[in-house]
């Protein structure tokens, strides 16, 4: 006869899928008739928007813009101007393991710019991307906890068991408006390219909702009426609220945040109105103990019992932090003077230890000499990273460059500036949790199990459940029978194993 088992369940999610699509787009562009012809190229830089990541049938795609912006130096006239490009890209790969009903969670991040010089009133522009893009499925761990009916003849024995698991997988899109008053003293004309980085520095649950803070890094590009060129830099502060579903107390969310929309306006000679649509993604890591049934056994009939191995995993390290660097460039400026730069994170990779990752910087430079000529130098250089020695099973480290800026030092030049690091450790593992229980209630239990007195040590790694078991007895009445309170007394001594009647 088959017993029937209480069930208990969390709701959860699973990763299906975790990958990174790399796009590279290029999009010819050609000066307004209002502007003069293009003599050099000062620096391109730009940002990138995410509007949509979707599944569709075994197909996930992504698409956005990048707004590029080309400095250059006009042909027979003072001072600078600037080109706008917009470029679409769209990206896909194969998501067989996905389907639609999968939560996405999408990061994004622009690798480089460049530019081409076609002809004096034509570019081309190329832009590199990548959109590291996870699926989520809703999911249940269930778990048998004890028999439907009592039973006196059965032993049963439950144990806690740390069940780690996604308890949250959330998304939000929030309108962030934002009236800046320029610094005193700035007369621009125009405003010829922005650029900002969200970021997330604290998030924590409060009762059922996840409260993040952070900011937008923002930098925004400007021409006066007499073609001079400036930069102006704001850290503007940012909160939102999440749903954290029935995620416990204990539980750790981790956010990321992307620009999916927005535009920028000159008010006047002194103001800017910033108008951006932010999208949120959160996903909330939980553990709770919980009892669980692993094993039983009749002390009457012959039983036999299956039972399912269950994966779980445990969150042993997250952080969320900026990392300030400073990194020497191997170049001299004698009597010269940095116009514009761009410092763009081409890639993070793997280095010399386990937890050791190399941020690869690229930094363009453009430099004027005592005689007003132009020169171009671009150089990369590398930025460690250590993350703590721990051990895990999975690793998630994302990195951004918050900011940057190139100045001169002794010597030469140095790069300093700030990286915005997150990464989650987990480690996996896995319990035991019975699925059937079958008692042979026509038969008795082997008379070779039940002598009237057993005297015997317990073996190594051997517990009174297992000689309970073993002689169909109960883990009770060997510790009456031997005047044991706590079963750690049971070690390096002669045990009576009683015969249950």
């Amino acid at each position: 006869m088959e017993l029937g088992l209480q069930y208990e369940q969390l709701k959860c999610y699973s990763c299906v899928l975790d990958t990174v699509m790399r796009r590279e787009e290029a999009q010819e562009a050609i000066v307004s008739d209002t502007y003069p012809d293009i003599a050099s190229i000062v620096n391109a830089s730009g940002m990138v928007m995410l509007s949509q990541c979707c599944i569709s049938g075994d197909t996930i795609s992504a698409e956005g813009r990048i707004n590029a912006m080309v400095l250059y130096e006009p042909e027979g006239t003072a001072g600078f101007q600037a080109l706008e490009v917009q470029i679409p890209y769209r990206c896909s790969t194969e998501a067989a393991s996905a389907d639609e009903r999968c939560h996405l969670h999408t990061s994004v991040q622009l690798h480089s710019v460049e530019v081409k010089v076609l002809n004096p009133r034509k570019v081309y522009v190329r832009a590199e991307v990548s959109l590291h893009v996870q699926a989520y499925r809703d999911d249940t761990c269930h778990y048998s906890v004890a028999l439907n009916e009592p039973d006196e003849t059965l032993c049963t024995k439950q144990e806690q068991v740390e069940l780690g698991y996604i308890a949250q997988v959330t998304e939000k899109r929030f309108p962030f408006e934002e009236f800046i008053n320029l610094n005193p003293g700035s007369t621009p004309e125009r405003l010829i390219s922005w650029e900002t980085v969200p970021y997330c520095n604290e998030a924590k649950l409060v009762g059922s909702r996840v409260v993040f803070q952070g900011g937008l890094k923002t930098k925004f590009r400007f021409l006066t009426a007499e073609g001079m060129y400036f930069t102006e830099d704001y850290d503007l502060p940012m909160s939102q609220v999440l749903e954290a579903g029935s995620a416990g107390e204990g539980a750790v969310p981790v956010i990321h945040l992307a620009i999916s929309d927005g535009d920028v306006f000159l008010d006047g000679n002194d103001a800017v109105q910033l108008h951006l649509e932010i999208q949120v993604w959160g996903i909330i890591y939980d553990q709770q103990r919980r009892e669980v049934l692993t094993d039983a056994y009749s002390i009457k009939a012959p039983s036999n019992c299956t039972s399912d191995t269950l994966s779980s995993f445990c969150l042993t390290a997250h952080d969320v932090r900026t990392l300030s660097f400073r990194q020497p460039l191997d170049v001299l400026m004698p009597s010269s003077e940095v116009v514009e730069q761009s410092v763009q994170l081409c890639e993070m990779t793997n280095g010399d230890n386990p937890n050791e990752y190399k941020c690869r910087l690229k930094i363009h430079l453009c430099m004027r000499d005592s005689n007003g000529e132009l020169s171009q130098m671009e150089q990369c250089c590398y930025v460690p990273i250590q993350l703590p020695t721990c051990a895990c099973d999975m690793k998630w480290v994302e990195c951004f460059l918050m900011d940057a800026v190139c100045i001169s030092a002794a010597g030469g030049v140095e790069v300093r500036g700030n990286l915005h690091l997150d990464y989650v450790f987990l480690c996996r593992s896995s319990y035991t949790t019975l699925s059937t229980i079958t008692v042979n209630e026509s038969a008795e239990v082997e008379p070779s199990l039940r002598p009237s007195a057993v005297l015997r040590m317990l073996h190594s790694n051997e517990t009174l459940w297992d000689l309970g078991k073993a002689y169909a007895s109960t883990v009770e009445d060997i510790m009456t029978v031997n005047q044991i309170n706590d079963e750690r007394e049971a070690g390096n001594r002669f045990l009576l194993i009683p015969r249950k009647r």
